[in-house]
């Protein structure tokens, strides 16, 4: 598996890309989203190391524990209570949200 991780704070991001290493070859690239040029690097960072990007996914969250009681179940899903059911192909994520509900 390849993963990118485009993130601002560079502690963060490497703590992450150690993170992920056992799952296959990571690649942290920081990166502010709020400044253009920053994505496109970030883009031409990722394309040149693995030819194109297959898919790509925006979080960017700092939940407090009022948003996790929100939720139905409590909290608010986790990357790793989707990872296992992800295959390549298409799949949609559905973060649990509603319109009612909102972040604090």
């Amino acid at each position: 598996m390849n993963v990118a991780i485009a993130e601002l704070d560079s502690e963060a991001g490497t703590a992450t890309a150690a993170e992920f290493q056992p799952l296959g070859s990571i690649q942290f690239t920081q990166t502010d989203i709020s400044q253009e040029d920053s994505v496109k690097q970030a883009i031409q960072a990722t394309q040149n190391q693995w030819g194109r990007i297959d898919v790509l996914v925006r979080h960017q969250l700092q939940l407090t524990p009022q948003d996790h009681q929100q939720h139905p179940a409590g909290r608010v899903g986790k990357p790793e209570d989707i990872a296992a059911f992800v295959t390549g192909a298409n799949f949609v994520i559905d973060g649990g949200m509603t319109r009612k509900m909102i972040y604090s």
